[in-house]
């Protein structure tokens, strides 16, 4: 699975940390929505989602509630 390079500026940070570990879960509202996947036992809080969108190639970083709601609709 190729992650997009906008997604992949949004988690400069966890990927700089952790490595570069996504799982592409679907659509929502028409934006392709991919996760970061924590190494396995490491405790975090809330998941970090990354919505894309192809027409314009903008990646955004949802967390908290609305990256729960998000997960639990798809």
């Amino acid at each position: 699975m190729e992650v997009p390079q906008a997604v992949k500026e949004k988690a400069k940070e966890l990927i700089d940390t952790f490595g570069e570990h996504f799982e592409k879960l679907g659509i929502y509202q028409d934006k392709q929505v991919y996760k970061f996947v924590f190494p396995q036992g490491f405790r975090t809080g809330f998941p970090y989602v990354y919505l894309y969108d192809e027409q314009t190639n903008i990646a955004e970083k949802i967390t908290g509630i609305k990256a729960l709601e998000i997960l639990a609709s798809l």
